[in-house]
């Protein structure tokens, strides 16, 4: 039987895709069924029948760790009692001068010193090796050369570089002392320049445990690799005098016998409890002691801050921080926003030492405020962006032939990046819990964005460039292929974590590099007009927003490092060769910029007609034209035309010179003193392969709304003029003039 055709009222075009039912085979949606039903009972399995917490056995085992623990500290509780400053401190006679002119306050030059109480906040700042002589480095009793070498293998700290980190403040049970905690990260630059940079890391991360004493701006820390647990026993080794020792002697006992009332606790209430996890359990602590690593001690003294006439001035401030009432008066000269301070770190058992000359804190409320306003940022870039797709559905929408020029790898590049942004905002939401609600607003913003715009029309893009019976199948195989990229790099950055500022600049020439892909694509396919105009610039510009505020804002809430004025201009100028590049193709065509020969001829619908109006009218040849398998064996030339004329049958008079579409004379001549308009002059009209010439806007504009053949009509007779369609997808060669 003949295949029956689909009818479709008149003058309505047919659909662009075959309408197919969307239902699965039934075969098909039972495997999938099953599948879901094996995974649900692996979870109610794993979370049923897996709770260790009820077994009996468990809770002797757990209880029998517990004593053991409370022994242990116990013990630990003793042995700090009972330590005194003579046979429990760090000689210190090296290095000691360096360290008094560090907490020399006189240099200041204030008569009223005021510091900060609470000191809880981020930091940065630049370190250089202070090169101790043979004398200081043999002088002390605890210098280990092997673990000098072993250290320098992992780090190498003769090489200047950045510091940056946290410290949490709490209170302790002296008024005018705090305990800090934090964690800090130091970088080198040692090796970025080597041929080792992949051998050896750039970075260590160091836990830091130490006391703040209010009063004077002293802060002394211990600094310890990541992995080794800092002892109360080692921050008292760092008293330069026996005052200092008993109070952080009485500090340590006070957390120590802290410690022991937790756990007595527990086995009263007999609650099962996960040693695994605990790191004070002297069975579970990390194999790496604080005796087999280098010891840091950091000897800080804070900048006395300006502003403030007196203590109780400054605790009315930092409860104003705390919690803003907005009642509060402050003076006339408010004080200095960051915490400043000057630090020598010095590790007594490798011989090495840094110097600190500027500190840089950022107090944790500040901290704060500085992330709201960036999440009011981002939100408002992320609406932006969510109004250019649409922008661009639209477009393509009402121009069908759009999507077949669209690249997929350009717009997966800008899904990746959303995708990547809305992860990295959760996570610091789920992180930071007083800024949970602006970090996951903007992560909402950028979900909707990709999940659901993106990845919706990356889906229609490749069903408008794919044809047969497979285009069903496309979206889980771009859902797929989308998270296995996403969380295949998130896998390959964590294990580089050591090396990751190595690949933060390539990384970002990558992210940002999502225009390429298109312009490549263009030249091609021989296409162009694959965007709105407004969603490239757009899209460029709002995108861009980020890597500025990071990279050239000096005090931003995201990386608090030095900006880089150099790299953010370099971005910029790349973005903007990008959008340049898409500009000249737009406007000169895709292949502009193409020495002939690289790529295969294809038609030219922008031939140069030598000669003004009347040479055209005459039949003047033209040049420049190319032909291709679909155009007629020569260039387009007048000179096979003897007459464009057409009339009669109630068709408008139109001379060889009108555009079939607008009626109206078609301008060909060009600049005689080859000025710059001579250029682009033959880009103001097209001519077909069947050697009609158009209005370039008009052609486009027919073919963007129509969509079908071009069919210009002859005065000899009814005959049309029709002929293939040429390779230039966007461009098909006949148009029907109606009829009067």
């Amino acid at each position: 039987m003949p295949q029956e055709s689909t009818t479709y009222p008149p003058l309505l075009p047919p659909p662009p895709f075959p309408i197919i039912a969307s239902t699965a085979p039934a075969g098909q949606t039972a495997a999938s069924s099953v599948r879901i039903l094996i995974l649900w009972i692996i979870f109610f399995v794993m979370f049923a029948f897996d709770n260790p917490s009820n077994d009996t056995r468990y809770r002797e085992d757990a209880t029998k760790h517990l004593m053991d623990m409370l022994h242990h500290q116990r013990n630990i509780s003793y042995e700090i009692g009972n330590a005194t400053f003579a046979l429990n401190h760090t000689d210190f006679t090296e290095v000691l001068p360096i360290i008094q002119e560090i907490h020399d306050t006189n240099r200041f030059g204030t008569a009223q010193k005021v510091f900060y109480t609470n000191i809880t906040g981020l930091f940065r700042g630049s370190y250089t090796p202070f090169n101790l002589n043979s004398h200081h480095i043999n002088s002390s009793s605890q210098y280990n050369e092997t673990l000098q070498s072993k250290f320098k293998k992992s780090f190498n700290p003769l090489a200047s570089g950045e510091l940056s980190g946290t410290l949490f403040s709490n209170l302790t049970v002296l008024e005018k002392i705090n305990l800090v905690e934090g964690k800090f990260k130091w970088k080198t630059t040692y090796f970025e320049h080597s041929l080792y940079w992949w051998i050896r890391p750039t970075s260590i991360s160091m836990s830091v445990a130490g006391l703040h004493w209010v009063d004077s701006g002293v802060v002394w820390m211990v600094m310890v690799p990541s992995g080794t647990r800092v002892k109360a026993r080692d921050i008292m080794k760092m008293a330069l005098n026996e005052r200092a020792f008993n109070e952080s002697r009485s500090i340590a006992v006070s957390f120590s016998k802290m410690r022991e009332s937790e756990l007595e606790e527990l086995l009263l209430e007999n609650e099962p409890y996960d040693t695994s996890t605990d790191d004070n359990n002297p069975a579970t602590q990390s194999s790496a002691s604080p005796e087999s690593t280098c010891i840091w001690y950091s000897f800080t003294q804070l900048r006395p801050v300006s502003g403030l006439n007196g203590q109780p001035a400054m605790n009315a401030y930092e409860s104003e921080l705390l919690n803003p009432s907005g009642i509060f008066s402050f003076p006339s000269t408010h004080p200095s926003e960051r915490l400043q301070a000057k630090s020598f770190t010095y590790s007594p058992n490798c011989g090495f030492a840094l110097d600190v000359d500027e500190l840089e804190g950022l107090k944790l409320e500040l901290f704060h405020i500085k992330s709201i306003r960036y999440c009011a940022m981002m939100s408002v870039v992320c609406s932006l962006e969510i109004w250019l797709m649409l922008l661009q559905i639209d477009y393509s929408g009402k121009v069908g032939s759009s999507c077949g020029k669209v690249s997929l790898l350009s717009m997966g590049m800008i899904t990746i990046m959303d995708a990547y942004l809305c992860l990295v905002n959760l996570t610091t939401g789920a992180v930071i819990s007083n800024l949970f609600l602006p970090f996951v607003t903007v992560a909402f913003l950028k979900f909707l964005l990709f999940s659901i715009y993106e990845m919706r029309y990356l889906i229609t893009v490749s069903r408008a460039q794919r044809s047969g019976g497979d285009r069903d199948s496309l979206f889980g195989a771009l859902w797929s292929r989308t998270y296995l990229y996403l969380f295949g790099s998130l896998f390959l950055f964590y294990q580089m974590a050591s090396r990751i500022t190595i690949f933060v600049g390539p990384a970002g020439f990558i992210m940002f590099s999502f225009w390429w892909p298109q312009i490549i694509s263009n030249v091609l396919k021989n296409s162009r007009k694959a965007y709105h105009k407004y969603y490239i610039l757009g899209t460029s510009i709002v995108r861009i927003i980020l890597p500025l505020y990071m990279f050239g804002c000096p005090h931003n809430a995201i990386t608090w490092e030095k900006s880089h004025p150099n790299g953010v201009l370099i971005l910029l100028l790349y973005m903007a060769v990008q959008v340049c590049i898409l500009h000249v193709q737009e406007i000169w065509g895709p292949r502009c910029f193409i020495p002939d020969g690289w790529l295969p001829q294809s038609y030219d619908y922008h031939p140069v007609l030598v000669g003004g109006e009347d040479d055209v009218e005459s039949g003047a040849p033209t040049t420049g034209a190319v032909t291709n398998s679909n155009a007629p064996a020569t260039s387009p030339s007048l000179s096979n035309v003897a007459d464009w004329r057409i009339s009669g049958k109630g068709h408008p008079r139109l001379n060889n010179n009108d555009c079939p579409i607008c009626f109206l004379p078609v301008n060909t001549r060009s600049d005689s003193n080859g000025g710059p308009r001579a250029s682009p002059s033959r880009h103001d009209y097209m001519v077909t392969p069947c050697h009609h010439i158009f209005h370039t806007h008009c052609l486009e504009n027919w073919m963007e709304v129509r969509a079908i053949n071009v069919v210009v009509f002859h005065h000899r007779g009814s005959s049309e003029c029709i002929h293939a369609t040429s390779s230039k997808p966007s461009f098909p060669t006949t148009l029907h003039l109606p009829k009067h």
